[in-house]
């Protein structure tokens, strides 16, 4: 008895030891767990850290919010002090999720996002999750859905003030927002969750966001809209410009303007509306390539500030495209797809690459089926140097020119390797590279005054304006005419084109011709006897080989001879070779420099204009590629124009990593030709070690 007493006595214990512990672990259990849902106390076992809130975003986010130090040691303002001028309430940030927080963990795809979300209310005091009863309480969502959006379980609403206040800022974002797409949009490779809500966060408690305006009604043609997708990311509203419309008038919070592969020419009143927005101070995207359509007006308009997409022009006197390939860098096997060369010394091309440039590492950039660029003819090529000590290497090209009071320099972003060639019609018409060459204008009228000066008509811009033989243009006296290098009159006869004698002592004749001005603004015109070319101080010009008349910048001239008219044309826009100094230029940016004053004297303010040689350059297969770093560069660009945004430059993580290669064809070539030989000749040499081994044995 007294022995099954004991038993059961330690037996009792030892069940209630065990239900003790069972207890304390479960109470343990719920505590931890608790704790590390609150304070998001988890491993990240992910091969990219998707659930881990990179250090960058919370960065970026603090420094927008509360203002930093630049690397002048400038204190740049934040969204609270903004804030705070305008008389509002310091950044308070709602991120609400429209579904149960239980099913947002179930839902991998949401999970995610809400796990982002979640860090980022950790990280930062002025950020809160909550949620809507979107189901079964549509009034707390009605809100949101009165500006056209479709809200369901899937909808991250991030507002800038709690819902029931008026006045406040917020955006709708669905899934997709937090997600990279492949080639063909079919399957998600990738989580961009940290850039989308920085991006969404800054722009709602920012409300005057900038605008990016895309134009439409010249049948721009889209690949994807990734470009349009990625500036959105990185806190602009995307707006689209009907400029063709009378009554479409651009926002003053507007700050950049994009045209991208337009098939169809504009309006000179169209320019009219597109120069006003982008000399206010703002700036323009252009994206042409191999395969755009000549645009005579808008390519006029693009001359005045530096850039001239190249076009060869055949005996016919047809312009074919320029088409840059280079079988060497290429990663395709028809050498059309090249590596852009960044410009590492001097001007803005120095700029864009200091800012992709990381740990010594700047990424490959892609142009596929590029044209390429040359200054206009209205600029002057100028040499630079980035080097205090003058040295050589360090030398760059820019163009430089001075109109309507105005300095607009050119610079070159990203050229193409000095192998490259153009090509036209499958044909090389080129292995020149971007040394300018001359340009064929419009039929002039040729004056020449009693010193035997000729004077031409010279467009600039939308209006004509009177040049000299250098082609400089005239002073005016305060009527507005024209004045002579031997003090005569002249004025510009608009209805016929005509220069005219305003004081009745002009020259003695009024010449029509064709003349042809080259990039070192000299100018050439038919000789009297129409069978050779001349410098506008009448000296002829030598022939080479083929017979062209060859000018001092080296440009090849024709005459031509159409129903007994003769005249001169360009026989080829340009001549030499691309050389490691001067090759094919792929992307210019241009900046014209206002001086405008105010109360505190003169206040230097910037409009700048991007070439981009190539359309693809901003289509999904480059800017949603992490190899490359398309992505990087428009960023980097947009940063420079000095756009008043709050923007972020926060990467994305690939889920997975892809067979995606950035090797040139010649390094695929060397890779190839040591991979065949080296195992072969390795092979050889152990089997006759062997052998002889064997032999002597």
């Amino acid at each position: 008895m007294v022995k099954n007493y004991k038993k059961l006595r330690y037996g009792g214990l030892s069940i209630a030891l065990t239900a003790l512990m069972i207890a304390i672990v479960v109470l343990l259990n719920v505590v931890i767990s608790s704790l590390a849902s609150k304070h998001l106390w988890f491993i990240d076992m992910t091969s990219n850290d998707i659930y881990t809130l990179s250090e960058k975003c919370v960065t970026e986010l603090d420094n927008a919010v509360y203002g930093y130090t630049n690397e002048s040691g400038e204190y740049v303002k934040g969204l609270n002090d903004i804030r705070k001028e305008n008389g509002e309430d310091p950044v308070n940030v709602t991120i609400y999720f429209c579904d149960d927080p239980d099913n947002l963990m179930a839902d991998s795809s949401q999970r995610y996002v809400y796990e982002t979300a979640l860090a980022l209310a950790e990280k930062c005091e002025y950020i809160n999750v909550d949620y809507l009863d979107w189901e079964y309480n549509p009034s707390t969502v009605r809100k949101y859905e009165r500006s056209g959006n479709y809200i369901n379980s899937y909808s991250v609403i991030v507002d800038a003030d709690n819902y029931y206040t008026e006045g406040s800022s917020w955006t709708v974002m669905n899934l997709s927002r937090f997600y990279v797409p492949n080639e063909d949009s079919s399957a998600y490779v990738g989580y961009k969750g940290e850039r989308a809500f920085a991006s969404a966060i800054l722009t709602v408690a920012n409300v005057t966001s900038p605008i990016v305006y895309f134009t439409q009604n010249h049948s721009e043609t889209f690949f994807d809209e990734s470009l349009a997708e990625l500036l959105a990311d990185v806190g602009y509203k995307i707006e689209v410009a009907d400029i063709s419309d009378p009554e479409f008038e651009f926002s003053e919070n507007g700050a950049l303007c994009v045209v991208y592969n337009p098939q169809k020419d504009f309006t000179a009143d169209e320019l009219e509306k597109l120069d006003k927005f982008v000399n206010d101070n703002n700036s323009l995207m252009v994206f042409m390539g191999s395969n755009s359509p000549s645009l005579p007006t808008f390519e006029d308009y693009l001359e005045t500030w530096g850039i001239v997409y190249q076009r060869h022009m055949d005996s016919d006197g047809k312009l074919h495209n320029y088409t840059i390939k280079d079988s060497t860098h290429s990663l395709s096997s028809d050498g059309l797809t090249i590596k852009g060369n960044y410009v590492t010394s001097g001007g803005l091309g120095e700029d864009v690459y200091s800012k992709v440039l990381n740990n010594g590492y700047a990424p490959s950039v892609v142009f596929d089926n590029a044209m390429s660029i040359m200054y206009s003819g209205m600029f002057m090529e100028t040499m630079g140097n980035a080097d205090s000590d003058n040295d050589a290497s360090n030398d760059y090209r820019y163009g430089s020119a001075y109109i309507d009071g105005e300095h607009t320099n050119i610079y070159d972003i990203f050229t193409a390797n000095s192998s490259a060639v153009a090509i036209a019609r499958g044909e090389v018409v080129s292995s020149g590279g971007s040394t300018g060459g001359a340009k064929a204008e419009e039929t002039v009228i040729m004056y020449t005054d009693l010193d035997g000066v000729n004077y031409f008509l010279e467009k600039d811009g939308t209006k004509y304006i009177i040049v000299d033989n250098k082609g400089n243009e005239l002073g005016q006296n305060q009527h507005g005419y024209y004045i002579t290098h031997v003090g005569n009159l002249l004025r510009i006869d608009e209805e016929k084109g005509l220069i005219v004698s305003a004081d009745g002592k002009g020259g003695t004749s009024t010449v029509i011709c064709k003349s042809i001005r080259d990039v070192d603004k000299t100018i050439y015109i038919l000789s009297d006897d129409g069978q050779s070319v001349c410098d506008s101080d009448g000296n002829v010009l030598d022939k080479n080989s083929s017979g062209y008349f060859v000018t001092r910048a080296g440009s090849q001239l024709k005459i031509t001879d159409v129903n007994g008219e003769k005249s001169i044309e360009v026989a080829n826009s340009t001549v030499g070779s691309s050389t490691e100094k001067n090759p094919y230029k792929l992307m210019t940016m241009s900046v014209r420099h206002h001086e405008q004053s105010d109360e505190y004297g003169f206040t230097a303010n910037n409009s700048y204009v991007l070439a981009c040689s190539s359309i693809e350059f901003a289509s999904a297969e480059y800017l949603n590629n992490s190899v490359f770093g398309n992505e990087e560069v428009i960023l980097a660009i947009a940063e420079m124009m000095n756009l008043e945004v709050v923007s972020v430059n926060i990467g994305y993580k690939l889920f997975r990593t892809y067979n995606i290669s950035d090797l040139e064809v010649g390094e695929a070539d060397a890779w190839t030709l040591w991979l065949v030989i080296i195992p072969p000749v390795i092979a050889f040499a152990a089997g006759t070690v062997v052998l002889l081994r064997r032999k002597h044995s």
